[in-house]
């Protein structure tokens, strides 16, 4: 799976718990709000972030949040591994 950091917008800064949907959310801390996580089975060896992945993230998030500005949200870094 991958997780997608993005920097927090004026409005969502206001989010002060993690808010779950079809992904989810954390309040932002320094700025930035963890969002995710995308889910594909693969090889031990072939964790790997992916900008698809993160548009995935993004998707999700502006699907289920609409008025918080995720639709440009700036992604700052991502992150994949085995769960």
């Amino acid at each position: 799976g991958q997780v997608t950091m993005i920097r927090a917008t004026e409005k969502s800064k206001t989010i002060d718990r993690v808010i779950c949907h079809d992904g989810y959310i954390t309040p932002a801390e320094n700025g930035l709000h963890c969002i995710g996580a995308t889910f594909q089975k693969e090889e031990p060896d072939g964790a790997e972030a992916r900008p698809e992945d993160d548009k995935e993230n993004l998707s999700k998030l502006a699907k289920n949040l609409p008025g918080y500005g995720f639709e440009n949200a700036e992604v700052v870094s991502s992150r994949a591994g085995f769960r």
